[in-house]
Formats: C-alpha cells, sequence, structure tokens
C-alpha cells in the first residue's frame, strides 16, 4: 500500500519536482542535438560503401573527402544564403535519424538492466576492434617504420 502511494504521489519534494523535470528536459535537448549527429556518421559509415564514394581513389586530398562530407552527406551543397539556413530536407538523413531515435528508444525503454547489458557490448566491441585494427596494423609492410618514426 505504501509503495503504491509512493508511485503515485511521488517520492520526492514537491519542491524539487522541478528539478527532475528540467534534468529530463536537458537530456532530451541534448540527445536531439547528438542524434543528428550520430545520424550523419551511420550515413557516412553505409556511403562508404558505394562505388561513387570518393574513397576508391588513392590520390584523394583532405579538401576532397571534407566536400564529399559536407555536399553529400550532410547536404550542404543546396544552402545559397550565407547564414546557412537550410533549403531543404535530406531524405537518407531523415531516414536515419529515425533510425538512430528506435536504437535509442530500444536502449533506453527496457530499463536499467538491459541498458547495462547494452553497455557491455557498446564498449566491448569498440575496444576489440581496436585490438584487432592494430594487429592488422602491425601486419602491414613498413609496420616497423611508422613504430619507429
Amino acid at each position: 500500500m505504501i509503495t503504491t502511494l509512493f508511485i503515485c504521489t511521488g517520492s520526492f519534494h514537491h519542491r524539487l519536482r522541478g528539478l527532475g523535470v528540467c534534468s529530463i528536459f536537458c537530456g532530451f535537448v541534448v540527445s536531439s542535438y547528438y542524434v543528428v549527429l550520430i545520424s550523419w556518421v551511420v550515413h557516412a559509415f553505409f556511403a562508404s560503401w558505394d562505388p561513387n564514394a570518393p574513397w576508391s581513389n588513392p590520390q584523394l586530398m583532405g579538401d576532397e573527402a571534407v566536400n564529399y562530407f559536407y555536399n553529400e552527406i550532410i547536404g550542404m551543397e543546396t544552402v545559397v544564403d550565407d547564414d546557412l539556413t537550410p533549403t531543404r530536407l535530406v531524405g537518407e538523413n531523415v531516414l536515419y535519424t529515425c533510425l538512430v531515435w528506435c536504437v535509442v528508444f530500444i536502449g533506453t525503454a527496457f530499463g536499467v538492466k538491459t541498458t547495462g547489458r547494452l553497455t557491455y557490448v557498446t564498449v566491448g566491441l569498440p575496444v576489440l576492434l581496436l585490438f584487432v585494427f592494430l594487429g592488422r596494423a602491425a601486419t602491414l609492410p613498413g609496420a616497423s617504420e611508422g613504430v619507429y618514426a
């Protein structure tokens, strides 16, 4: 009975509830910003397998890669004003943003226990991949010269 009463009325002091609401609002604002950035990265990740992507060119310069990211991935080629006002929606970015929001929802909707289990994968897999990349880089020709440098 007492537990039900706390769930219905809240266990925080009534003057501190606004602090909790503000914390949730700030988390939503920050995640809204980062979800779009992550969707650009996901878009670039899947676009990297495109045969027309500039990565297959061995003479690729940094400026070309940056221009590809700005124009093709983000969609800045249609911005015509100096104030960088967007003039269109990039359909792929809208879909990737929806995908990232779904992943955020799935990652948080099932509680702390599931989020903890998900953390094992999202932390462990990149660490494992770093060791795989290190092993691959160490076996490439000229790797010892790079280590000495």
